[in-house]
């Protein structure tokens, strides 16, 4: 995800780039919970003030996540916003780890990878709890029947039987 610094003008200028998710490094989660396999799509403005880059916009993809409530997977879009200050100096700094929304690069640079600041940005918008919607039933304790798709018909209890103990201490102490 490359974008050009070698415009001379001063005008502000609207950009769109496009890179595949494994481009930037946006692949599945560890746990398997969230996929991308989709394009990312940033939208900038740009401008260009002497030796600095000013980008700003958003970045967007779909992602196939794993509802917390019925494992059911299902596609969402993320977007993100992204802003950047690009300065070209001499002598940059050494290279740090941090993704600042201030980044300096030496003066002969005629590009920058925009992919682990659009990565970071993406990864922050996909929810905690991923829910497939708001009113999801999620799945029969029992069961493990799918509430949103079945209506359940367990005729076990409706409590652990290791509470037991506790219920039985409870009305004890009632009376």
């Amino acid at each position: 995800m490359i974008l050009s610094l070698t415009s001379n003008e001063t005008a502000t200028r609207e950009v769109e780039i496009v890179a595949d998710a494994s481009e930037i490094d946006l692949t599945a989660s560890d746990d398997g919970e969230v996929r991308f396999g989709h394009e990312v799509t940033a939208r900038l403005t740009t401008r260009r003030v002497a030796e600095e880059f000013f980008a700003s916009g958003l970045v967007d993809t779909k992602a196939t996540l794993k509802c917390a409530r019925c494992l059911a997977e299902f596609e969402v879009p993320l977007t993100a916003p992204i802003e950047l200050v690009i300065h070209r100096v001499h002598a940059p700094a050494a290279p740090g780890a941090d993704l600042d929304a201030y980044v300096e690069v030496s003066s002969g640079t005629s590009s920058f990878d925009l992919g682990p600041y659009a990565r970071e940005a993406l990864m922050l918008t996909v929810p905690d709890v991923p829910l497939c919607r708001e009113d999801c039933s999620g799945l029969c304790a029992l069961c493990g029947a799918n509430l949103n798709v079945q209506t359940c018909t367990c005729e076990g209890s409706s409590t652990d039987s290791r509470w037991d103990g506790l219920k039985q201490a409870s009305t004890l102490k009632r009376t």
